[in-house]
Parts: structure tokens; C-alpha cells; sequence
């Protein structure tokens, strides 16, 4: 995960304010997500679900799935995805603040 320093904010909220605060506002909200995913449990919780979809999409391709099965495996894509979706946009959010942060540092 990367991590944006105090100082790296300050200047972020400096040049952008109303939108540096909403920024920040998302990153509060996505964190959460990050973290998980950084602990042993929710780590381990991930590679279940990966695992899972791996077996699954086997069994699709391979034209052995059930429809329960092809359903879940949509499922689990979904999920996946969405905490895809969230970590990208995290990192990207405190790129943002990095790369105005150093431009500013100039």
C-alpha cells in the first residue's frame, strides 16, 4: 500500500482544498479495504476466494460447471473485482497526492 506523509498532504490540501478535502474524504472511506487485505486474516480471506474462482473457472472452461456453479464464479468475479476497483482507486488517490506534493516541493 502506499502512504502518503503528513507534509505530502498538507501541500495536496494547499493547491486543491474543497477537492484535496474530497479526496482525503475517499481515501478515509477506501482504507478500511486496504487494511483488510494487508492483515492475515483478510489476506488468507482473498486467496480463498482466489483459489475458489480458479477451480470454478476451470470447470467453466472446461464445460463441467453446473449453473450453480457458473453463478458462483460470477459471483466471486464480482467480489474480486470490486476490491480490485478499490485498492486501484486508493493508490491512485495517494499517487495524486505524491506526485502534486513533490511538484510543490520544487
Amino acid at each position: 500500500m502506499i502512504r502518503a506523509t503528513r507534509e505530502e498532504v498538507e501541500l495536496y490540501l494547499k493547491n486543491f482544498g474543497k477537492r484535496g478535502e474530497k479526496v482525503l474524504s475517499t481515501l478515509g472511506k477506501l482504507q478500511p479495504f486496504v487494511e483488510c487485505l494487508q492483515s492475515e486474516i483478510g489476506f488468507t480471506l482473498l486467496r480463498d476466494l482466489i483459489d475458489r474462482y480458479e477451480g470454478l473457472l476451470e470447470k467453466v472452461s472446461d464445460l463441467e460447471a453446473t449453473e450453480i456453479e457458473s453463478l458462483e464464479l460470477k459471483a466471486i468475479k464480482t467480489l474480486i473485482l470490486s476490491f480490485a476497483t478499490r485498492i486501484n482507486e486508493y493508490n491512485n488517490r495517494v499517487s495524486e497526492i505524491k506526485t502534486v506534493a513533490k511538484k510543490e516541493a520544487k
